[in-house]
């Protein structure tokens, strides 16, 4: 089993680097407005590390994606140039 600190650095490790590489991508190509891209590619793994845990527990997991794609789809779109 692996203890929240390992759990973290993992996530951490494969997914940050991912989100990093996507904001900075659409910041080169004028899509996202001026932003500290460390600081909001770490508040977004935690927003999609917790979407995807809230997601595994529904109950109804079709609505809840479908609520969870509309949240998650608010929060980038706020990050637009």
């Amino acid at each position: 089993m692996l203890g929240w600190e390992r759990w973290h650095e993992v996530e951490q490790r494969h997914g940050l680097g991912l989100i990093e590489a996507a904001l900075n991508a659409a910041a080169v190509a004028g899509q996202l407005r001026p932003l500290p891209v460390p600081e909001v590619a770490l508040m977004l793994l935690g927003a999609f590390m917790e979407a995807a845990l809230q997601l595994a527990r529904a109950d109804d997991q079709p609505a809840a994606r479908d609520r969870a794609v509309a949240a998650m789809t608010a929060l980038l779109d706020g990050l637009r140039a």
